[in-house]
């Protein structure tokens, strides 16, 4: 039999595996051989057809099964290779959602920073000022026209530029949110947005909220830039806010209003800058595991959904636990000739003011000075003053928890709150921990030895 010819005479068919069949069936050969040596006269026969068939049906089962293993090798390195690639995603995305939160904090950190150098500083003088003038008014001997229209001008301009620095402050970093936490933050926020024309439906689920503080940051900010959004896109007056928890472990808040709407898959096509914030939001809640739904529609108005897994174990954000508490009835107590007065506010020079104005009136005497909560209560215990005139904002202990303390022990004290923050749910919280009144520092230079003697003759009565 020639070379290159079947057993029937006609050319074997080449393939590009030939060379790897033949060598396939080298293990056939060697078989062969070796049954030969075992029997010498098969030795001499030369193989048939029928072997040739044979070696190549092996040398093929054996190049498949050769194929077989290494795709199977192929797979599972595949898989290996997929599982890594899974596992480096889910570490990316971890890392990813702690640097979103530290960023949230970040940008919250130098914005609270900035409101409280506003409010320790700038605002702090502009309420002396107002104080001074109320000061040099109250010792004016003769009516002096000139004089008076001047200092009522010195006055507007000190209330503007508080009026100013106190919204400027609350968009910075709204205190209420806090000190209060999320609920009474939108309350405020809802409020707020009157001055935009925006009315907020509000429908607030009660209770607190078991969110961390980047979250509190990062829901408050979301929601601020779509109700923002209503009043520059939707063209109405009104907006309806949700905040509810669904089952156990999610938070959601809606956002919708009836406004002009929009086609959402236009959004994409919209040149850089328009809708940014909404694309922002959306990014910010995919980062911290949140979601970000979106539902328009041209003359059907926005509703925008924002779902945040929270903790299930109990934890809950300290700013809304300081709410809990119960209004102690205060004991009706006979009024003295002299009232007591002890201020606490953790700027010496609100003190001072505050001190100069009372000190003009001979009903009233100021007995000490506390410049933070933890010295008011020890204070309050070791003078018993008739009435404490209460700054919120403090270091060691704030206002609210100092106010509260005080009244479990000393329930028959006054309490008067004072702020440069007047927003509603900070009044009412003040009011709930004990204070008989809340007035802002401005409104003191006016209206605060008159608000005392008011508190003291309904005591008395």
């Amino acid at each position: 039999m020639g070379a290159g010819l079947s057993g029937y005479g006609m050319p074997l068919t080449r393939s590009p595996d030939d060379w790897a069949i033949r060598h396939s069936g080298d293990g056939m050969h060697e078989k062969l051989s070796m049954i030969n040596e075992q029997n010498p006269e098969d030795s001499r026969r030369v193989p048939t057809e029928a072997d040739h068939r044979l070696m190549d049906a092996n040398a093929r089962l054996t190049l498949s099964a050769r194929r077989s293993q290494e795709h199977a090798d192929e797979s599972e390195r595949r898989y290996l290779g997929q599982h890594e690639a899974n596992q480096l995603l889910l570490e990316k995305q971890r890392q990813l959602q702690s640097l979103a939160s530290e960023l949230i904090l970040s940008e919250q950190r130098q914005r609270k920073h900035l409101a409280t150098d506003l409010h320790d500083y700038l605002a702090q003088l502009m309420v002396l000022g107002g104080l001074k003038i109320a000061h040099v008014q109250s010792r004016m001997l003769a009516p002096d026209p000139f004089l008076i229209n001047a200092l009522g001008e010195i006055q507007d301009i000190f209330d503007r530029s508080l009026h100013y620095t106190r919204t400027l402050m609350a968009e910075l970093s709204p205190p209420v949110l806090h000190e209060l936490g999320l609920s009474a933050a939108l309350q405020w926020l809802a409020e707020y947005m009157v001055k935009y024309g925006l009315k907020v439906e509000l429908c607030l689920s009660p209770g607190p909220l078991p969110l961390r503080e980047d979250e509190h940051v990062l829901l408050y900010q979301s929601v601020r830039e779509l109700l923002i959004n209503c009043v520059k896109h939707a063209k109405t007056s009104r907006a309806r806010l949700s905040l509810s928890i669904e089952g156990t472990n999610h938070l959601q808040i809606v956002v919708s209003d009836h406004g002009s709407g929009f086609e959402v898959e236009s959004l994409a096509a919209r040149p850089p800058g328009v809708h940014f914030g909404l694309f922002s939001i959306r990014e910010r809640m995919k980062a911290m595991g949140g979601f970000f739904q979106l539902d328009s529609a041209p003359g059907r108005g926005t509703t925008i959904t924002l779902t945040l897994p929270v903790r299930t174990d109990g934890e809950r954000a300290p700013a809304q636990t300081a709410m809990n508490g119960h209004q102690h009835d205060q004991q009706a107590g006979k009024p003295s000739k002299v009232q007591r007065i002890l201020l606490v506010d953790d700027h010496p020079l609100i003190r001072q003011g505050l001190r100069t104005l009372l000190d003009d009136h001979d009903d009233v005497i100021v007995i000490g000075e506390a410049g933070n909560g933890v010295e008011a209560v020890s204070m309050a215990a070791a003078m018993q003053p008739d009435v404490i005139v209460m700054d919120v904002n403090m270091p060691q202990m704030d206002g609210l928890q100092a106010t509260k303390h005080i009244k479990a022990a000393q329930p028959e004290i006054i309490i008067i709150g004072l702020s440069v923050n007047t927003s509603t749910p900070l009044v009412e919280a003040m009011k709930l921990a004990g204070a008989s009144a809340f007035m802002s520092k401005e409104a003191a230079a006016a209206d605060l030895h008159e608000t005392i003697a008011a508190l003291i003759l309904t005591q008395a009565g």
